[in-house]
């Protein structure tokens, strides 16, 4: 997989899907399986998805779950670009996972509905 810098246009989408997991709002009401089609329809296999929600979308995203009044409303398109490509950590391993038990449990979420979706072609 490419790094992100490199393959912006493809990414996006994903981005975009993925970033609204960590928004301070009923995920699974709203977002979830909106979320997982969109992640579905990306050309990215489920391993380079996961390391993308990790290792892009998690870093950015993970202090909106800190804050106690955090964003709820998706970031529009350039400031979510511009804020991965300034705090991704790609290329690096993935030691943390384990003990963030709220993205893990809605990347299982994810990756169980696009799993789905994708077997459903």
């Amino acid at each position: 997989m490419l790094p992100p810098e490199d393959d912006l246009e493809a990414r996006k989408s994903a981005w975009d899907a993925m970033h609204v997991l960590f928004l301070d709002t009923d995920v699974d009401g709203l977002y979830l399986d909106d979320a997982a089609r969109k992640c579905a329809e990306t050309r990215y296999s489920l391993e380079d998805l996961e390391l993308i929600f990790w290792r892009e979308v998690y870093p950015t995203m993970r202090s909106n779950l800190w804050d106690v009044a955090g964003a709820w409303a998706p970031f529009n398109g350039q400031d979510l670009k511009a804020a991965i490509l300034k705090r991704h950590r790609f290329g690096r391993r993935i030691w943390f996972r384990s003990l963030r038990s709220y993205p893990t449990e809605y990347w299982g979420k994810l990756s169980a509905k696009i799993i789905q979706l994708r077997g459903a072609d």
